[in-house]
């Protein structure tokens, strides 16, 4: 990433994908507000307490991100769940 990048997203993808890569994606050199994750596909009956861990694991690692238990169409549409997510971000 060069100098005039504000942030990048280095990661988007399910979140099963998300724990097979984690290892490899802590161990990014940049700041975390350098780095963005898009994480898609959580499982529904994950609990909110799990979905607060996980917000908390991925913002020491990035500014910005997106967690979502949509499978497709995650880009058009907000998740019924959604109010459940945004309740465990990180302030």
């Amino acid at each position: 990433m060069d100098s005039t990048t504000d942030f990048s997203v280095v990661f988007e993808g399910s979140y099963n994908d998300f724990n097979e890569q984690y290892s490899s994606l802590i161990t990014l050199p940049l700041d975390r507000n350098r780095y963005s994750f898009i994480i898609h596909s959580i499982p529904e009956d994950t609990s909110k307490r799990d979905i607060k861990k996980l917000a908390s694991r991925v913002s020491q690692h990035s500014d910005l991100f997106s967690l979502i238990d949509l499978k497709e169409n995650f880009y058009e549409r907000f998740s019924p769940n959604w109010p459940s997510f945004i309740d465990v971000m990180p302030s």
